[in-house]
């Protein structure tokens, strides 16, 4: 998140504000800055584009299968967390941790997510789950760039189509 908000670093913060039912607000949270990090632009933009090269390079990039057509620019980074080597699988009894973080949209960004998947096995793992809470965040966005963009993604139709009533806001 400090990276995509070019150098400032906010305070961790789960939600925005908290509201009523009826969705009067209740309490509201505003953006708290810790620390800035002076990153010149330029090396900033050449970490962002090799970010969106993980998510669209067909090549190499390691979540190209799950944001290669996805119509909002994403920049990510996949990792992997292991013990070593098999045997330590073996005694440990686990597997490598896939690590994941994303930020949306690229140059502009609204949201960044990280996400660790225990026994994983590799970062990518956890992209379709980024894609799927990017679809959630960006629905209209979604379809005002692409009308049919549900047909074109079953992880929309799952998680926003179909999700209940109620979870709209």
């Amino acid at each position: 998140a400090t990276l995509a908000s070019g150098g400032t670093r906010y305070k961790v913060r789960l939600v925005d504000q908290i509201t009523s039912p009826d969705g009067k607000v209740i309490e509201e949270f505003e953006p708290e800055v810790v620390d800035t990090l002076d990153i010149p632009s330029e090396y900033l933009q050449a970490v962002k584009e090799g970010m969106r090269m993980v998510n669209t390079y067909s090549g190499n990039g390691t979540a190209y299968n799950s944001f290669n057509s996805f119509p909002i620019a994403v920049a990510g980074k996949t990792g992997t967390a292991d013990f070593g080597s098999e045997e330590n699988y073996t005694v440990i009894g686990r597997r490598p941790y896939g690590n994941y973080i994303s930020f949306a949209p690229m140059d502009d960004p609204e949201i960044a997510i990280f996400s660790t998947l225990y026994d994983g096995n590799k970062g990518s793992d956890g992209a379709p789950i980024h894609k799927a809470i990017y679809e959630a965040f960006f629905r209209e966005e979604l379809l005002k760039l692409d009308p049919s963009y549900a047909s074109k993604s079953s992880s929309f139709v799952k998680y926003v189509q179909n999700a209940p009533k109620d979870n709209n806001n």
